[in-house]
């Protein structure tokens, strides 16, 4: 260690003595004048560049703000509510089959009608629309997000999810037209769920499932890790979001 800092003092020592050995005898007033031109010349430059680089950290820095406010974070709430919902109403759907919950509200009504002594029972399902958690109000809040900063995946990924959910729909309007019982899931027998399933109709719907639903898993994950890798970057928390744990933070 010493004979390293030994060796260093006697190198800075020759590098002292030779510039001092430069100004007497080599440089003259005018390179003098140059050196110092050039050197204030750099400072400029120097001077200039800090400028810029503070003024583009700080402009990126208000962009990722707004891509955390406008885009991740409205995205990750819904997301959050429908996951605490799963964990409290339905412990049993499967997040990987059901990456976005549709909860609709229904109401079941049951009649009797008596005739020459007889008594005839009929019920009925009655749906009231969207529930508490379910997938237009989804579909709505990725509507509303800024496009513009929202990063590629993110936008492909809602550009697909809008047009699986235009077939989805489309297709299941064909389904019910053929088979008007599919609307009420509680009257359908064994026999009229193999008979909708094998249908063209129903093995054209089932495939639009799946797809929607590889896509949705793929747009659920992009938005958790949106949201963490722009706070991250931004330095907020560190702190994740982490859909696995029972809290759902976790570690960045």
């Amino acid at each position: 260690m010493k004979k390293g800092l030994i060796i260093i003092s006697i190198i800075v020592l020759f590098l002292f003595l030779l510039f001092e050995y430069y100004l007497k005898y080599i440089l003259n007033y005018q390179d003098v004048d140059y050196l110092i031109k050039a050197l204030a010349g750099f400072g400029a430059i120097g001077t200039a560049w800090g400028v810029y680089w503070k003024w583009n950290d700080e402009k990126t820095r208000q962009l990722y703000e707004r891509r955390l406010q406008e885009v991740y974070a409205p995205l990750c709430k819904i997301i959050i509510n429908q996951e605490e919902y799963r964990a409290v109403m339905v412990p049993d759907a499967d997040r990987e089959k059901y990456p976005v919950l549709n909860i609709t509200t229904k109401r079941i009504e049951t009649k009797f009608e008596f005739k020459d002594t007889v008594c005839k029972e009929t019920t009925s399902v009655i749906d009231l629309g969207p529930g508490v958690v379910n997938n237009k109000d989804f579909f709505k809040v990725l509507e509303k997000s800024n496009y513009g900063l929202a990063r590629p995946g993110l936008l492909i990924l809602i550009a697909r999810y809008a047009l699986i959910i235009g077939i989805y729909e489309d297709f299941k309007d064909k389904l019910s037209r053929r088979f008007p019982k599919y609307d009420d899931p509680a009257t359908l027998t064994p026999e009229d769920k193999v008979e909708i399933n094998k249908s063209p109709e129903g093995v054209d719907l089932l495939k639009v499932v799946k797809r929607r639903c590889q896509v949705e898993r793929s747009l659920v994950t992009e938005i958790i890790n949106g949201y963490n890798k722009t706070v991250k970057r931004l330095g907020l928390d560190d702190q994740k979001i982490d859909l696995d744990e029972e809290t759902f933070l976790g570690k960045n």
